[in-house]
C-alpha cells in the first residue's frame, strides 16, 4: 500500500513537471512572439504607416554601403580607450533611413553616439521585403572603436599595429 502511494505521488510529480515544462516552453514561445511586437516607442515611429521588425518580414533589410564610419576624434588624454554606440531607426521602403526616427539606444560616450547617429542618414540599405513588396523596417546600427597606444623607440620607423576588432 505504501509503495503504491509513493508510486502515485511520483507519477503525479512527473506529470506536474511535464505540465510546467509545457508552460515554460509556451512561455518561451510567447516571449519570442512578443519580441516581434513593436514597443510603444516604435509604434510612435510608425506614424500610422506599416512598420515591421526584422522577425516579421520575409527578407530583412541589409546594409549595402559599409565604408562609412563616424567622424569622431577621441579624447586622447585620459579618456576612454573603447567606444561603442547602437542607434535605432526606420529604414524606408527605398532603403534609406528616416532621419526623424534616428536615436541612440546605448553608447559608452554621448559624443561618439551622436557621431554614429550622424552616419546613419548616409548609409544605404537593401529594403526589407514582405509579400513581394518593399516595406519599412525598424533596425539598428552599431559601431565600435578602440584606441591603441603604440610605443616606437626613438629613430625607429613607425608601423601600423595589427588591426583587431574592438573588444568593448
Amino acid at each position: 500500500m505504501r509503495r503504491s502511494v509513493q508510486a502515485i505521488a511520483f507519477a503525479l510529480s512527473i506529470a506536474a513537471l511535464g505540465a510546467l515544462g509545457g508552460c515554460a516552453s509556451a512561455g518561451a514561445r510567447a516571449a519570442a512572439a512578443n519580441d516581434c511586437v513593436l514597443s510603444q516607442d516604435q509604434v510612435t515611429l510608425a506614424r500610422g504607416l506599416p512598420l515591421y521588425r526584422d522577425c516579421n518580414v520575409d527578407r530583412k533589410a541589409r546594409l549595402a554601403i559599409t565604408r562609412l564610419h563616424p567622424q569622431f576624434t577621441p579624447n586622447s588624454r585620459g579618456g576612454p580607450t573603447c567606444y561603442s554606440a547602437m542607434v535605432e531607426f526606420v529604414i524606408d521602403s527605398t532603403g534609406r533611413a528616416e532621419k526623424e526616427s534616428i536615436h541612440v539606444v546605448k553608447t559608452t560616450d554621448p559624443s561618439f553616439g551622436a557621431a554614429v547617429a550622424d552616419v546613419v542618414p548616409r548609409l544605404s540599405f537593401e529594403p526589407a521585403m514582405k509579400g513581394g513588396q518593399t516595406v519599412r523596417q525598424i533596425d539598428t546600427y552599431e559601431e565600435k572603436m578602440s584606441i591603441s597606444k603604440v610605443v616606437v623607440p626613438a629613430g625607429a620607423p613607425a608601423r601600423n599595429p595589427t588591426p583587431r576588432a574592438p573588444a568593448c
